[in-house]
């Protein structure tokens, strides 16, 4: 008799030590999971670059601050877009703009229903340098001035 509560309390410790391990685990997984989810919003996008070659910048018509309802104590300069760098593929034409803020976008349109989205976004290092993150800009409307004159300059071209 002594014999075998001897064995049902080593098992019992056993099974305990082995909940306690379990327990130990999930506690670490639960705090490993957690501190992930909190790196993924601390750590920011990481920055590429790119090169714009033979880039022809034409001013977007319409866009001077004075005209386009861009406060113009802040901005003095228009868009301007690369008409060098257009690739058009099916509906979509994708191009590069400097915005009067002196920003680098590149932004998609959608000619035929006039919807535009920016997808990428960053600033020149250089001339012909851009540093920039891609995004995924949702498709909307045109619906402010300055971006009604960009879609339709890109789309008249």
């Amino acid at each position: 008799m002594e014999v075998l509560k001897n064995i049902l309390i080593k098992k019992l410790e056993s099974s305990k030590i082995m909940l306690d391990i379990k327990h130990t685990l999930l506690n670490i997984l639960c705090k490993t999971a957690i501190l992930s989810i909190f790196l993924s919003f601390a750590i920011p996008a990481i920055a590429a670059t790119d090169t714009i070659k033979n880039a022809n910048w034409e001013k977007v018509p319409g866009t001077e601050p004075s005209q386009a309802n861009i406060d113009a104590n802040q901005y003095d300069e228009p868009a301007f877009l690369n008409t060098n760098g257009i690739i058009k593929k099916g509906g979509i034409v994708m191009y590069d703009i400097v915005n009067p803020d002196a920003s680098y976008a590149r932004l998609q349109t959608n000619c035929q229903t006039k919807n535009f989205r920016t997808i990428r976004v960053g600033q020149f290092i250089s001339d012909s340098k851009v540093e920039y993150q891609n995004i995924v800009g949702e498709w909307g409307k045109a619906s402010e001035l300055y971006h009604i004159l960009i879609v339709d300059f890109v789309c008249s071209l």
